[in-house]
């Protein structure tokens, strides 16, 4: 699984800042922050058997969400996509608002009738250049639309493997052999079943039973199953074969 750590700055308070800079007003109260902080922890407890607090790090796993995230998808149902460090990055000017975290601090960027805008709690409010959010030491978190983005991983999951259970067993016993765990198809599976759990409803049947295939599987993936081929083999060829069919309407 995937790791990152960002250790918060002015006890954290630097993102409920930030997301209240992305709101245009004080909406989220240091008070609702801090409770926002438990459902986080329980969340990704439950769902990652994760037992760090968001309020000594801020860490990110292969569904690439953070506290900043996590407020913005659960609590208004925006999506984001999630631009680690350390790693090249397109241009980001096609969006017009950009969380940025170093490993000390998060501030924003904001595009305003064509004019980008730091604003940053411990500086305010000044014109500036979108440089910054290209540079590889920073991480960035971008709001998206939620459909674009499954297509964008589902595009990533079929360049990785064919459309076939047997083949993906292949592929995945191949990963097994260099300890590569899942391999690139991790991340973009992870951010897939994300968005369809946050789009399942009751009268979706199949999505929710794909979403709950996979959570189960996560759970005991987590709890120090990485290398069990068996386990793996017994849900992941499955869950995307069954999500390629679904997907072949999109």
């Amino acid at each position: 699984m995937q790791n990152i750590f960002y250790e918060p700055q002015q006890g954290g308070l630097c993102r409920m800042h930030a997301l209240n800079a992305y709101y245009g007003r004080s909406k989220i109260t240091p008070a609702m922050f801090g409770e926002y902080q438990k459902e986080y922890d329980a969340f990704m407890r439950a769902k990652f058997n994760t037992d760090v607090s968001v309020a000594d790090y801020d860490y990110i796993n292969s569904d690439h969400n953070t506290i900043i995230s996590y407020v913005l998808k659960y609590k208004d149902n925006i999506y984001t996509r999630f631009y680690p460090a350390g790693t090249n990055r397109p241009d980001l000017s096609e969006h017009n608002f950009l969380f940025l975290l170093s490993d000390s601090h998060v501030w924003c960027m904001r595009r305003v009738a064509g004019v980008w805008y730091r604003i940053d709690s411990l500086s305010g409010v000044s014109p500036d250049s979108i440089s910054a959010a290209q540079d590889p030491k920073i991480a960035v978190i971008a709001p998206v639309d939620p459909g674009n983005e499954l297509l964008i991983n589902l595009n990533k999951l079929r360049r990785i493997v064919p459309p076939e259970e047997e083949s993906i067993k292949r592929y995945l016993a191949a990963l097994h052999k260099e300890s590569k765990i899942l391999g690139d198809i991790e991340v973009p599976l992870s951010i897939i079943m994300e968005i369809l759990e946050m789009g399942s409803r009751p009268d979706r049947p199949k999505i929710t039973e794909l979403v709950s295939r996979y959570n189960n599987f996560l759970k005991q993936f987590t709890r120090g199953r990485y290398l069990d081929l068996e386990l793996i083999q017994a849900n992941i060829p499955y869950i995307l074969c069954k999500f390629f069919r679904m997907a072949k309407q999109l």
